[in-house]
């Protein structure tokens, strides 16, 4: 796997071991599907990185009031690990080519959604969630991959 950024790889070796091993595969399979390694671009996120990245959810009134009366994003946040219960990170995301864009490890859009059926197929979970979902929650297409709580 490549890494957008350093940090990234030290987020991955402390996320759940569950994530680990399905990001692997998926570099895996796109080696062998596609020729080559997979970028990833997230793995943990912060609660001010998903209040910045979901802040019109926030503005629907999707939050809660956090210290000092702040509105924090209030929805589903399988990046962001919490240390009083001892969950792990147990999402992470992949690069996808935006239009023009070029970059190694990024997939093809076409790729991408190959990927997905294949992961989403071949780890099916019990909640009926996607393991896999190709999406933009504001910053481009990624392939999002997560794990069950």
């Amino acid at each position: 796997m490549l890494w957008k950024v350093d940090p990234l790889e030290m987020e991955f070796l402390e996320a759940d071991p569950r994530l680990q091993a399905l990001m692997l595969y998926a570099d895996w399979w796109s080696g062998r599907q596609f020729g080559h390694e997979l970028l990833v671009t997230d793995v943990g996120r912060s609660q001010s990185e998903y209040d910045r990245i979901y802040a019109a959810k926030i503005a629907e009134g999707l939050f809660f009031i956090g210290e000092n009366g702040v509105k924090h994003y209030a929805g589903p946040r399988p990046h962001l690990a919490d240390p009083l219960h001892g969950i792990r990170t147990r999402a992470g995301d992949f690069g996808v080519q935006h239009g023009g864009l070029t970059g190694a490890g990024r997939l093809l859009m076409a790729n991408a959604r190959r990927l997905e059926e294949h992961l989403s197929a071949q780890f099916r979970r019990s909640d009926r969630k996607p393991t896999a979902l190709l999406h933009d929650v504001g910053s481009g297409q990624h392939l999002h991959v997560q794990v069950e709580a």
